[in-house]
């Protein structure tokens, strides 16, 4: 069976290879459409090759968005749609759905001002996505913030694969020093060389030294909460709302078939609470991965709120429940000490007294007990305790 598996892994592998690749990010975005452009005439290409070009494109688009990221700029909601539904024949799907996956959050990642934005747009207020094209885009975007939230790798500056540690004064390799590559040409000899990093620290100065340990490592987490949570709350409110309309028409009709015995009443809005249970997860998520960013607090008071809500926290589904107690954990512990105690406190003269962070922190350790002692759910409840734990070390 193993045989079997690895023999139809190299198959499909050797069959994804052999895919026509765009060499552009426009002809992708045609490729994608299955488009036919002005060279082409009708009987030039089959329905087979435009969906082979387009798997292929599928495949191809996160090479190139990462390649040219200054040429992503100009056609990221068109990139952004065309790779959500692209959906073309193919006997592979699953390694489809994890190219498509994988280019959407690089979108995200190189330019999320404008991924992030028509990603939410495209899932939640298009109409044109189904639920498992949301789920989709609340992956990518999940993915998509912990590469912003990420420290960028340590360059490999003597080319023999090892990544090195920051320049702090430790010079230990990483990896592996014994597997080197072999040299190209032939040598002679090998002169032996010991700590070649401190001989070369000292051979620069005191002073590049320093230079080289204060030198910042920047991440890209300040972009999470503007370009990717922001959309997403905006989306997650309406389907909040919704599932508030939908518990009240529930409970009318559960109220008229207990009235009724011949009625009957099927529970309904399962796929719904999927997407709304995932989407508080990616909120969760996104708190977590923003907690160095100066907007932090802000991300974590707008997210207690939502998942605070009664449509979230009283939800008849227990995953939802779930994702809800998650996303509040993610929002209480991305908080800082100093953001919690000038909300909790009021602040200078009282002016952040009424702040969604300060009603959010208040209103935590209440649900969080409620959902504690009251919820039939066995890990709604110790999620209920691990957020009530955290509220508390604030």
């Amino acid at each position: 069976a193993a045989a079997r598996r690895l023999r139809a892994a190299r198959a499909t592998a050797r069959r994804i290879a052999r895919l026509p690749r765009p060499k552009t990010l426009s002809s992708c975005v045609d490729a994608l459409r299955q488009a036919r452009r002005g060279d082409e005439t009708a009987a030039s290409k089959s329905s087979i090759d435009r969906a082979d070009e387009a798997e292929g494109a599928v495949h191809a688009a996160e090479a190139l968005i990462r390649a040219a990221p200054e040429e992503i700029i100009g056609c990221a909601p068109a990139m952004v749609s065309a790779l959500l539904h692209a959906h073309p024949a193919t006997p592979d799907p699953e390694p489809l759905g994890a190219a498509r996956q994988k280019a959407l959050a690089a979108t995200c990642a190189v330019v999320p001002g404008l991924a992030g934005s028509a990603l939410a747009f495209e899932a939640f207020a298009s109409g044109r996505c189904d639920a498992g094209q949301k789920l989709e885009v609340l992956d990518a975007v999940a993915d998509a913030a912990r590469e912003l939230a990420a420290l960028p790798p340590v360059p490999d500056r003597d080319g023999d694969g090892a990544p090195r540690l920051p320049a702090t004064g430790d010079a230990r390799l990483l990896g592996d020093h014994s597997k080197k590559p072999p040299g190209r040409g032939r040598k002679v000899g090998r002169e032996r060389v010991f700590a070649p990093a401190s001989l070369a620290r000292l051979r620069a100065g005191p002073s590049a030294v320093a230079d080289a340990a204060s030198k910042p490592r920047r991440t890209r987490a300040h972009l999470i909460g503007a370009s990717l949570a922001g959309p997403l709350l905006a989306g997650a409110v309406e389907m909040v709302r919704q599932a508030e309309e939908r518990a009240f028409a529930a409970a009318r009709e559960e109220a008229a078939a207990r009235a009724n015995p011949d009625a009957v009443h099927v529970p309904g809005g399962g796929i719904d609470a999927l997407v709304l249970g995932r989407t508080l997860g990616c909120l969760g998520e996104c708190c977590a991965a923003a907690r160095n960013a100066p907007d932090a607090a802000k991300i974590a008071g707008a997210v207690l709120e939502l998942a605070l809500s009664p449509g979230a926290m009283n939800h008849a589904q227990p995953h939802v429940r779930r994702a809800a107690l998650f996303a509040c954990v993610g929002a209480v512990t991305s908080v800082p000490p100093a953001a919690a105690w000038h909300a909790l406190s009021g602040g200078v003269g009282g002016v952040a007294a009424g702040s969604a962070l300060a009603g959010g922190l208040a209103a935590l350790e209440d649900a969080a007990g409620r959902a504690r002692v009251t919820d039939p759910d066995g890990d709604a409840r110790g999620l209920a305790l691990r957020a009530q734990l955290s509220a508390a070390d604030l």
